[in-house]
């Protein structure tokens, strides 16, 4: 097997005829990490601050993580009990919030967390990336949506498909070497999706993870990827780790 750091963004132009690619991973490491934040996303800052946000009417919360932890809390700040937060992304030096079915995206301060704007949109928030340009949003089915940061207005929107067919359930999101990488609701896989063509390009199989958690442990959920070592942050629902991995192809 030969290990990638992460999938070339050319690798995207020749989809059509190189197929999906099969990844796996190689474990780099583990750290602990909330077992009671239902991850909805995850964002690594400077200096391997983590953020991190957690879903549920009535628990809904942002935190800032110390450097180099999963568990240990720098800040937090909870959410109105009328709003489930979802996907988080950060941009331009903030931090856009996504909730679930208010049409809210909240936009916050990442040092004090201190909450700067609101932002409306429409239909459901579920999975929040930046491409350094442009937000990119999720909404549970197999469309995302790209938009501008300061208004939230729609830029333009990518059908995703796998195989000629619809990908739906698409949730959190990373944008990585001009890719997007997304979790699969309820799928212990990621699928990386060209920007341009909206096709899967190559899939990444994370079910092995599941051996390392308690049956109590939810959906996959919650991808952050490290520039400096080339490696990727892992974690779900109700996980009880972060996992660090490489990439390599099966």
């Amino acid at each position: 097997m030969t290990a990638c750091a992460a999938i070339p963004v050319e690798y995207a132009a020749n989809a059509s005829t190189t197929g999906v690619e099969q990844l796996s991973f190689e474990l780099k490491s583990t750290m602990a990490h909330r077992p009671r934040a239902f991850t909805q996303g995850l964002v690594l800052g400077e200096n391997n601050t983590l953020y991190e946000s957690s879903g549920n009417y009535g628990e809904s919360h942002l935190v800032r993580l110390e450097p180099n932890s999963g568990h240990r809390v720098a800040a937090r700040t909870d959410l109105s009990k009328r709003l489930f937060a979802e996907g988080l992304a950060l941009h331009g030096g903030k931090l856009y919030l996504l909730s679930w079915k208010a049409g809210l995206c909240l936009v916050y301060d990442p040092s004090s967390l201190r909450q700067l704007n609101n932002l409306d949109y429409q239909g459901q928030g579920w999975g929040l990336t930046s491409n350094g340009r442009e937000l990119i949003m999720s909404n549970g089915s197999h469309q995302l949506t790209f938009r501008e940061p300061t208004t939230f207005a729609v830029i333009r929107t990518l059908n995703v498909s796998l195989n000629g067919r619809p990908l739906k359930r698409l949730n959190e999101l990373e944008w990585v070497d001009g890719l997007i990488y997304a979790n699969v609701w309820y799928d212990d896989s990621v699928a990386v999706i060209s920007p341009d063509t909206g096709h899967v390009v190559a899939q990444l199989d994370l079910s092995e993870l599941r051996n390392y958690e308690k049956k109590s442990a939810d959906a996959l959920n919650g991808i952050a990827y490290k520039p400096g070592t080339n490696t990727f942050l892992i974690t779900g629902k109700y996980w009880s780790q972060i996992y660090e991995i490489k990439l390599k192809r099966k």
